[in-house]
């Protein structure tokens, strides 16, 4: 066997033996088309005993803008969100609801508002985040204090049902598309 033919072999023998070492890692965003002009983002949080959990919220297209529901789960997964969406959407994101104070679903508020965007929550949420030193969102829909109560932002209607996985959970109905995003409170 010449020198040339042993280089090959060993090259093969390495990249079988170390190409997961090598191997892409897992997306940090998933981003998952439901309907036309609505996408799923998904992603995750690894707990110190190594435990594994998904999140997911919605990116709603409205005209030539993008309203999301809730964010990524933390700051860093945040920021890997809105590249995502820059490099697969290319639509800006105008606004967004957080559905509740949880890290994930808001620990990504403040990298929302660096990028402009104007993040709404339940009058709650605002307290919550507040006393527990995590981000605040900029805006309060003081129109769903209360249990029952709903309000039209852009195609979506937000609505708060009472507490239910928390105080403050909002969920999210789009008429258009028959979609209602529950978050948290009907998490499996």
């Amino acid at each position: 066997m010449n020198k040339t033919a042993r280089i090959c072999i060993l090259m093969v023998l390495c990249m079988q033996t170390f190409g997961s070492a090598f191997a892409e890692p897992e997306p940090e965003i998933q981003l998952k088309e439901l309907a036309d002009g609505v996408w799923m983002h998904v992603s995750s949080y690894v707990y110190p005993d190594g435990k594994t959990l998904s999140s997911n919220g919605l990116i709603v297209k409205d005209g030539v803008e993008l309203t999301l529901v809730d964010t990524a789960w933390g700051e860093l997964k945040t920021v890997a969100l809105i590249k995502a969406i820059k490099l697969e959407i290319d639509l800006p994101i105008t606004r967004a609801v957080v559905t509740h104070a949880h890290s994930d679903r808001a620990a990504g508020v403040d990298v929302l508002e660096s990028h402009g965007v104007k993040v709404f929550s339940h009058p709650l949420t605002q307290r919550i985040t507040i006393e527990h030193g995590l981000p605040v969102p900029n805006h309060a829909l003081d129109a769903l204090a209360e249990r029952g109560a709903s309000i039209k932002l852009g195609k979506l209607t937000v609505f708060y049902p009472g507490p239910a996985h928390a105080m403050d959970n909002l969920m999210v109905w789009l008429p258009e598309e028959k979609i209602l995003f529950g978050g948290c409170a009907v998490r499996s």
